[in-house]
């Protein structure tokens, strides 16, 4: 195809020349250049080659005539053939004949080049600038060999399509990557080699900025650390903003923070000073010591002056965690106290009903804080808790008498299990009557108490 379109493109330059430059060709029996009488009509003269032709630029068919009124010598042999070279004509065909020989010479070797590349034995991605601009694809190049190779079998492969894509360029011979997002991606070729093994190559990571944005944000961070200013715990606020801005940044735009060793200083001159502020506040956390109640107006005190200090100062108190289990500990012994104060209000409560009366008439003495102390007769324990017999009345001889039934959960798991025969004193509300089987079989009603607090003699 390369062939025919070179062809074409030569023949119609010569025949445009042709027409243009030497105008049209037509078929004469007498020359109007020597007056030779041609044997038969033709389009040039067999005596001195000329062509006969119209006037260049004239639509006209009328031959041009040279003048024959004028002494004109007759050409001699030798002047003659060296006319004949004059016809355009043999040049041209030859002409066409070199440029079409060389055209298949070209395409020849070209096509013999083609079909001769095979499949790689090795493709390694060359690491050069990992950093993209996301505004514009960039070539990365490879090194295969053999040098020249086939490019059928590529798979070029991004492990994350929606911030970049990467194809190969059979005529640079370049992977191109051309990016959609800012991010990070990773790049690598799979291919057939050239004994028909599957192959994958070295693998590179890519980063998509958007340089022109990067340079916008590093500038604005730039300006915030000027406004900086003389370092102080008063701006402390201004250096904590353009670090935060910093670290927002990614690799690229930090690399064009041309302040970043100002914002360092900033950070470490603020810092000694927070120290200073912090050493007093330090040392009165030291002074804690033992945790009691008596020392809680100076954990509160402490406390108001950490607060006091601005965040770099704060971060400086190496102690602080001992603040904290101080006032975790304040926190306990509260709660213990409110526990105990609200065990002794609800014990206090608590009255001594006889015995009788309540069987008698149980509904008189429901929800009512009852007092008993008496000595275990059976345990019950169950996954929904705890329920005892309890002989509430002792007689002259120390026999117990007059069953109470008793329900009861431990408050915490370590608390001691209460057995058979302990004396025990129950503080709780009365719930009524408890109907049970006997071991005998037969049912035994006796009054019920829904015990909060146990204490064991």
């Amino acid at each position: 195809m390369g062939f025919i379109y070179v062809f074409s493109q030569i023949y119609y330059i010569i025949l445009a020349d042709n027409v243009k430059k030497r105008g049209e060709c037509i078929i004469m029996k007498i020359c109007p250049y020597c007056n030779f009488q041609n044997e038969n009509a033709a389009k040039t003269c067999a005596q001195c080659g000329h062509m006969f032709k119209t006037q260049m630029g004239k639509k006209d068919l009328t031959p041009v005539f040279k003048d024959t009124t004028s002494n004109h010598a007759a050409p001699d042999t030798n002047s003659t053939k060296r006319n004949r070279l004059k016809n355009p004509r043999p040049r041209k065909i030859a002409f066409i004949a070199v440029v079409s020989f060389v055209s298949i010479l070209f395409i020849a070797l070209f096509c013999s080049t083609s079909l001769s590349r095979q499949n790689p034995d090795s493709i390694t991605i060359l690491n050069g600038n990992n950093i993209i601009d996301l505004k514009n694809d960039a070539p990365i190049s490879i090194n295969a060999h053999p040098d020249k190779f086939s490019s059928k079998s590529f798979e070029c492969i991004s492990s994350n399509p929606s911030v970049a894509t990467v194809s190969f360029n059979t005529y640079s011979g370049n992977l191109i990557v051309s990016p959609a997002a800012e991010g990070d991606t990773k790049v690598k070729i799979t291919y057939t080699a050239s004994n028909g093994e599957q192959k994958t190559s070295n693998e590179i990571s890519l980063t998509i900025v958007d340089k022109e944005l990067a340079k916008k944000k590093a500038a604005t961070v730039d300006q915030q650390i000027k406004n900086i200013g003389a370092v102080s715990l008063e701006h402390e606020d201004l250096v904590e903003i353009a670090y935060d801005s910093y670290l927002q940044l990614n690799n690229y735009a930090k690399g064009l923070v041309k302040e970043k060793n100002e914002l360092d200083f900033a950070q470490l001159k603020l810092s000694e000073l927070a120290t200073a502020t912090a050493e007093p506040v330090i040392k009165e956390i030291d002074s804690i010591g033992k945790v009691t109640k008596d020392c809680r107006n100076k954990v509160k005190s402490i406390r108001s002056q950490f607060n006091l200090l601005s965040k770099t100062a704060q971060s400086q108190v190496s102690n602080y965690d001992t603040l904290t289990q101080a006032e975790t500990a304040l926190k306990q012994i509260d709660e213990q106290e409110k526990k105990q104060q609200a065990t002794a209000s609800f014990k206090k409560g608590c009255a001594a009903f006889d015995y009788k009366s309540i069987a008698r008439q149980p509904d008189n003495f429901i929800g009512k804080k009852a007092k008993f102390t008496g000595q275990v007769a059976q345990v019950i324990e169950d996954l929904s808790g705890t329920a005892l017999r309890v002989n509430v009345t002792e007689d002259e001889y120390g026999l117990w008498s007059n069953t109470v039934y008793v329900r009861y959960s431990y408050p915490e798991s370590s608390s001691p299990r209460i057995l058979e025969d302990d004396i025990i004193t129950m503080y709780g509300t009365l719930d009524g009557l408890e109907t049970y089987t006997s071991t005998l079989g037969a049912s035994v009603t006796i009054p019920a108490l829904n015990a909060q607090y146990i204490d064991i003699q």
